[in-house]
């Protein structure tokens, strides 16, 4: 497992930090959304990049068919359109509830923060989301220390479900 530290301000972020947090997946399922930091944008609000879903976002799409397209066929992916995307968002709920999630690394194991968002940003565009090997977490891990892990994923195997956007 990972170890985090709960964040309850933005003050708290610095560039290239790995941060998480809830994202509904079903009317039952949560799991945690991971990205990287670039820089605070004043009040709650935070550059960041991260994969996400664009042809769900953009479809106004149910959470079902979101779990669909997670979990589902290679078409059901394609039509999702996952992308690596540098944008704004708005923390004030995560912070309010307490559910927005800062990574702590061992010294030594990550890239520098520059090295971590200049990796981010390499990637931006197309995305070959893979529910198991290639997701939103292992896209922060790999920006963040070069390793693609997915404890998310790994937990969804074991438990023959799909859990991890």
């Amino acid at each position: 497992m990972s170890n985090y530290t709960i964040v309850s301000s933005v003050n708290e972020l610095q560039t290239g930090d790995h941060i998480s947090w809830p994202a509904l997946i079903s009317f039952d399922k949560s799991v945690e959304h991971h990205a990287i930091v670039v820089a605070q944008q004043g009040g709650n609000k935070t550059k960041l990049i991260h994969v996400i879903l664009a042809g769900l976002r953009e479809s106004g799409a149910s959470s079902a068919l979101a779990t669909d397209s997670i979990c589902g066929s290679n078409k059901a992916r394609a039509a999702a359109d996952p992308k690596v995307v540098e944008q704004i968002h708005d923390f004030t709920k995560e912070l309010k509830d307490g559910s927005l999630r800062r990574y702590v690394y061992a010294p030594g194991s990550c890239n520098e923060p520059v090295e971590v968002v200049e990796y981010a940003r390499s990637k931006i565009g197309k995305y070959a989301f893979d529910l198991y090997k290639n997701n939103c977490e292992t896209f922060a891990r790999m920006c963040k220390t070069g390793n693609k892990k997915s404890y998310q994923a790994e937990a969804a195997k074991n438990n023959s479900s799909c859990v991890c956007l």
